[in-house]
């Protein structure tokens, strides 16, 4: 796997230009950037679209949504592009989006933004070889949060041609339980998007309190030190499987000892996180 580089740059810069074009060429990954694909035009995607390694181009290929962290009040898309990256490397079809933001937009128009880009996803699988039974939700703190919810949200299009369900949800350090311990930063976070901030509204927009007995598995990565979102969280979603009657192998944590919210980026090199990738392919 080629590693990139995180550079801050603008995504308008020449420099940038110029780093796009030798990731495409370095990874072999056709990268398409600012697609616009909510409803409203006001949000994007960057697509990335793996090579043909096997010389197999009817067979349709796993897709993958990504979403940055942030609280939901800040991030950007190209915070996400190496994990984009390495989705693309391993044979996936990616969206990496972004999405409205508080405290201008409140709950649920996060939700609402990442479900169209599933619908986008599934819209186009016949034109980018997708399979639309295979498609992941993948993100990080904030990002991790509304994989988990897009886990549990279905909706369908207005036509109701299409439908948002994803068929596995990877997360590192997200929280799943708006209304469990935390600190003031996390407690500043959730009454930031969820307004009225009130104990139902809160409960609702959890997604711990969603999970059910078709529960798509999950995979997560905590620091077992982290102060935003205690790891407990972890532990309590796979407690929730169990008692819903979801198959034991579902849910899985990797425990990252001693670390905080903020983890390291060695995980895109932890054996765990291609180890599910290749098991949930293969369901």
């Amino acid at each position: 796997m080629i590693r990139i580089p995180r550079i801050k740059i603008s995504l308008k810069s020449p420099l940038y230009l110029i780093l796009s074009l030798f990731i495409s060429e370095a990874c072999a990954i056709q990268i398409t950037y600012d697609i616009p694909y909510t409803f409203d035009g006001r949000e994007s995607l960057d697509l990335f679209i793996p090579e043909d390694r096997d010389g197999s181009e009817t067979k349709p290929l796993p897709a993958a949504v990504i979403m940055h962290g942030g609280g939901l009040v800040s991030g950007d898309r190209s915070d996400t592009e190496d994990l984009a990256v390495w989705f693309a490397n391993n044979g996936f079809v990616v969206i990496n989006v972004s999405y409205s933001l508080a405290p201008a937009a409140k709950w649920p128009d996060q939700i609402s933004d990442v479900t169209q880009g599933v619908w986008w996803l599934k819209n186009n699988a016949v034109r980018y070889n997708i399979n639309p039974n295979k498609i992941l939700a993948v993100g990080g703190s904030a990002g991790g949060y509304l994989a988990a919810m897009l886990g549990h949200y279905l909706v369908n299009t207005a036509d109701g041609k299409l439908d948002s369900q994803v068929h596995g949800i990877i997360s590192f350090s997200g929280p799943w339980d708006l209304t469990g311990k935390t600190n003031d930063e996390g407690r500043y976070y959730v009454s930031s998007f969820i307004d009225p901030y009130t104990l139902e509204n809160i409960y609702s927009a959890s997604p711990l309190y969603r999970i059910n007995k078709y529960s798509p598995p999950v995979l997560m990565f905590h620091g077992t030190e982290d102060l935003l979102v205690p790891f407990k969280q972890s532990q309590d979603v796979c407690k929730f499987y169990q008692l819903k009657g979801v198959e034991n192998d579902y849910c899985t944590i990797v425990a990252l000892e001693g670390e905080g919210h903020s983890i390291s980026e060695n995980f895109l090199d932890n054996g765990e996180l291609l180890k599910f990738v290749t098991w949930w392919i293969a369901l």
